[in-house]
């Protein structure tokens, strides 16, 4: 499955962990999971995060963007 942008769009923002989990109405353990590409996230879960951030609903799953701009810092 991979990374996804989620932990960049959160760091980005400067939301911890906690907060963008509260916000969603997930644990923050289940968001680390999905942020590391251990667990799958719902529909229901995207929406919510692309919402969170501002973001398209593609834009949370685009790993090599994540990628390239991880490997820039």
């Amino acid at each position: 499955m991979g990374e996804s942008n989620i932990r960049l769009l959160r760091i980005q923002k400067g939301l911890s962990l906690e907060e963008v989990a509260r916000q969603v109405g997930i644990s923050a353990g289940y968001l680390s999971q999905i942020e590391s590409g251990k667990r799958q996230v719902s529909a229901e879960v995207s929406y919510q995060l692309a919402k969170l951030f501002h973001v398209k609903l593609e834009s949370l799953f685009e790993a090599t963007r994540f990628k390239a701009i991880r490997n820039e810092g």
